[in-house]
């Protein structure tokens, strides 16, 4: 073979092996391609399938071809049925739900359609469906089948039905309602919320009962009757609630009253079965109206024509009207009570011995008779003017502020008469309805006796604070002349205690109480033997004793003493300390009166400053280290940081101001 034809032979050869490769590679992509397919062919599938809508093709025949597993169990199919030979315009289910009608008008007109239908079931429960009907068309633009997509709106179209229910009710509410707003005579807006409430309701007769006698009687107060139906109210007065057991006990319980047939009420409701009768009621319906969760009345609708099957919006509405009914009965009680409240008011304000005017901005609308008398003019010429102005003028700036912040604490100043001096008044402020108008009222009295009897009773108090004063020193005096160290150990006392009283934020009467006390604190002593007292050595524990009792003894010397502070029992717990380690009772913490949790830190650093029989006088610095570095453990924090600031401010003794 000649060189040429083998390079020929071999370039065939490579050709083919070439085609071979391609036609290989060409078979392994269209099986990837038919695997793609079929892979999406099945998600597609199963996606249907699952879908949360019933999905369905027919052929041209109206065959079912396909149905997804939705479809099959929302209406009950067997699966066979889902991919066989049924025909579709013959089955009852898809027949009745007029599937098969959309089916047949798409195979016709080869058009898309939308169709909403009701299907009921073997009980009776209605469905709504909605089709969405599809033709399948082949690429020359004929059609082979119909894809059909049912979906279950029965939820959508209760939830529009209640909707609309809803709306029917409100605006029936809303139509009853409207009969009590911007009537101001309460009877005549019941009877018009009755007789509005009675056609909603399509009643023949509506009514309200009223309880009284502490819930024995009741009293039919309000009546609507419809035309041609007698009224009943005449009949319905003065009855007697025990009469009607099983009524009053559902209504005092709370509880609606619904009565479709009068004639089926059960044995225990005889009573009421008998009087129902005697008013022809054939059904009723009644709920409870309440005041502050007691029962006051019932109001209801009842039929007499013929039964009535009373529905949940007609109770629901009832329910709604007899709360506002009941609100504006307890309104109407309260503004009776008010009525009579403003009429006892002007009654006793007229009678009063005090000046009593009422102010609305700041003006005098009116005032009472003594308040004339008392600024020596007649009542009727205040009126008009502003009260600041009946003042000195260097005194109404204090009554117009005092107005104005309405503050509860009196305010005294000074008023002139229409002819005469200037005498002292208190007035006091509060805020009222007077005839559903927000007024100020404003009691005047004249307290010139008050303010004469203030000094006489402030002279009486120097005199025996004095005479107090003397006994309380010559009770010092005595104990100094038994103890010479003591002598001023008491004022030093007295003097730091009142200081710590003052720092703590005491009122002066009773920082005057700290000082007095201070003075006699260590009376008690007065009963320990002389040589005891100035002993310059250590004392035995039998002295000791001694010594720890002087607290119980000053007790017993100032108790029958009627101080206006609690002299006597500051003196008995003076030793006493915060952790319980004092003496006489041991008491602690809080159960130590503060007065003498302080005399307690006044009479450390003073005696421990003060020269004693048994040692010389310490610095202040320990003594001021005494207190601190035991504070919280036997001296009360609050009263050690006091009589620290104090020390450091003024030193200690302290030095005449």
């Amino acid at each position: 073979m000649s060189d040429e034809k083998r390079t020929r032979l071999l370039e065939d050869l490579d050709n083919v092996r070439k085609r071979i490769t391609e036609l290989e590679e060409s078979e392994t992509a269209r099986e990837e391609a038919e695997r793609a397919l079929r892979d999406d062919s099945e998600r597609y599938r199963h996606a249907v399938d699952t879908a949360p809508l019933s999905v369905l093709s027919v052929d041209v025949q109206g065959k079912i071809r396909y149905a997804n597993s939705h479809l099959l169990k929302r209406f009950k199919l067997d699966p066979l049925e889902g991919n066989g030979d049924v025909d579709i315009m013959s089955h009852p289910v898809f027949r009745d739900s007029g599937l098969s009608d959309a089916v047949r008008r798409c195979l016709e007109t080869q058009k898309q359609s939308v169709v909403e239908r009701p299907l009921q079931d073997q009980n009776g429960q209605q469905s709504w469906f909605r089709h969405f009907v599809n033709p399948i068309l082949d690429k020359d633009g004929s059609i082979s089948g119909v894809l059909a997509v049912i979906d279950d709106i029965s939820e959508y179209k209760n939830s529009q039905k209640d909707l609309s229910a809803r709306l029917n009710a409100e605006q029936n509410t809303n139509r009853v309602l409207s009969r009590l707003v911007g009537v101001f005579n309460i009877d005549q807006a019941v009877d018009s919320t009755l007789a509005e409430l009675g056609g909603v309701g399509q009643a023949d007769r509506a009514f309200l009962f009223l309880v009284y006698g502490k819930g024995t009687k009741m009293d039919n107060t309000h009546e609507w009757c419809a035309q041609g139906v007698s009224s009943q109210i005449e009949q319905l007065q003065n009855l007697s609630t025990g009469d009607f057991p099983w009524w009053m006990k559902r209504l005092e319980s709370g509880s609606s009253i619904v009565i479709q047939d009068a004639n089926g009420l059960p044995e225990e409701a005889r009573a009421e079965k008998a009087w129902l009768s005697q008013q022809e009621i054939r059904s009723l319906i009644a709920l409870p109206v309440r005041l502050n969760g007691q029962l006051t009345g019932f109001m209801g609708l009842a039929a007499v024509k013929k039964d009535k099957n009373w529905e949940g919006s007609e109770i629901r509405l009832l329910k709604t009207v007899a709360d506002v009914v009941g609100e504006y009965l307890d309104k109407k009680r309260a503004d009776d009570v008010q009525k009579e409240k403003d009429e006892r008011s002007r009654r006793l304000a007229q009678a009063s011995v005090e000046g009593l005017f009422i102010l609305q901005d700041g003006l005098i609308m009116d005032a009472n008779h003594v308040s004339g008398t008392m600024l020596g003019c007649k009542s009727a010429e205040f009126q008009g003017q502003e009260f600041a102005s009946l003042f000195e003028s260097k005194a109404r700036p204090a009554v117009e502020k005092y107005l104005k912040e309405m503050e509860k604490k009196p305010l005294e100043t000074g008023i002139r008469k229409k002819t005469g001096p200037v005498f002292p008044v208190e007035i006091q402020v509060r805020s009222m309805q007077y005839q559903d108008v927000p007024v100020t009222v404003v009691a005047m009295r004249d307290i010139s006796e008050r303010k004469k009897r203030a000094v006489a009773e402030k002279e009486t108090a120097g005199m025996f604070r004095d005479a107090l004063g003397g006994s309380i020193r010559a009770l010092s005096l005595t104990l100094a002349l038994r103890d010479p160290f003591a002598a001023g150990h008491g004022e030093g006392v007295a003097e730091l205690a009142a200081a710590i009283a003052q720092e703590m934020g005491f009122p002066e009467e009773k920082v005057e109480g700290m000082r007095l006390t201070g003075t006699v604190h260590d009376i008690g002593k007065i009963s320990i033997p002389a040589e005891i007292l100035s002993k310059p050595g250590r004392i035995s524990d039998a002295e000791r004793m001694l010594v720890e009792n002087h607290p119980q003894t000053g007790f017993e010397i100032l108790k029958g003493i009627k101080f206006p502070w609690p002299v006597a029992q500051i003196v008995l717990q003076h030793h006493e300390r915060m952790n319980g380690t004092g003496y006489p009772a041991g008491l602690s913490g809080e159960n130590i009166l503060l007065e003498a949790r302080i005399m307690a830190v006044a009479d450390t650093v003073d005696a421990m400053v003060s020269e004693r029989s048994y040692r010389a006088a310490h610095d202040l610095e320990s003594a001021v280290k005494e207190i601190t570095s035991n504070k919280g453990t036997l001296y009360d924090p609050k009263v050690v940081d006091a009589a620290v600031k104090v020390i450091n401010q003024r030193g200690y003794p302290f030095k005449p101001e």
